[in-house]
C-alpha cells in the first residue's frame, strides 16, 4: 500500500511536469525554444544531466541535432548519424526504444571514450514518432547507472 502510494505521488509529478511542458510548448512561439524546453523539462523528469533531440532527413538518410540540453562541444562535434548508425540509429531505423545502463561496457555504444570522459554512465533512447513512423529520437543520458523500466 505504501508502494502504491509513491508510485501514485510520482506519476502525479510526472504527470505535472508534462502538463508544464505543454503549456511552455504552446506559449512558445520559437519552436526551436520549445524543444529545448521539453528537453529541460525530459532531463528534470529523467533526474538526468544532458538530453538531445535528433530528427531523420530522409532524404539524406542522416539524423541530425535539432536540438539538446547539457551537451558538450564535443558530443556536437560528432555531426549527424546515419540510420542505423548507433544507439540513436538503431532507435529510429527499428522503432523502438533502447536503453543502456553502462555505456562505458556496452559495445552497442560506440563512443564510450567519450562518455566517460563526460562522466556519463546510462542512457535511454526513444523513437519520435509520427503516424508509427519514427521521424527522429530523444536521448536522455545520466551520470548515474540506471536500469530504467518501459515506463
Amino acid at each position: 500500500m505504501k508502494n502504491q502510494k509513491m508510485e501514485l505521488r510520482a506519476e502525479h509529478g510526472n504527470l505535472s511536469k508534462m502538463l508544464e511542458i505543454s503549456r511552455s510548448v504552446y506559449s512558445s512561439l520559437n519552436l526551436e525554444e520549445a524543444l529545448c524546453l521539453i528537453l529541460l523539462q525530459a532531463a528534470r523528469i529523467m533526474k538526468a544531466q544532458i538530453c538531445s533531440l535528433r530528427l531523420l532527413d530522409k532524404e539524406k538518410g542522416l539524423l541530425k541535432m535539432q536540438a539538446s540540453y547539457g551537451l558538450s562541444n564535443d558530443y556536437l562535434k560528432k555531426g549527424p548519424l546515419e540510420l542505423g548508425e548507433g544507439v540513436v540509429g538503431k532507435v529510429v531505423e527499428e522503432g523502438r526504444l533502447i536503453s543502456i545502463s553502462d555505456m562505458k561496457k556496452d559495445p552497442q555504444y560506440k563512443y564510450s571514450d567519450l562518455a566517460q570522459k563526460e562522466g556519463l554512465s546510462s542512457l535511454i533512447s526513444s523513437p519520435l514518432k509520427v503516424n508509427d513512423e519514427a521521424i527522429g529520437a530523444i536521448t536522455v543520458y545520466s551520470a548515474q547507472p540506471h536500469k530504467y523500466s518501459r515506463q
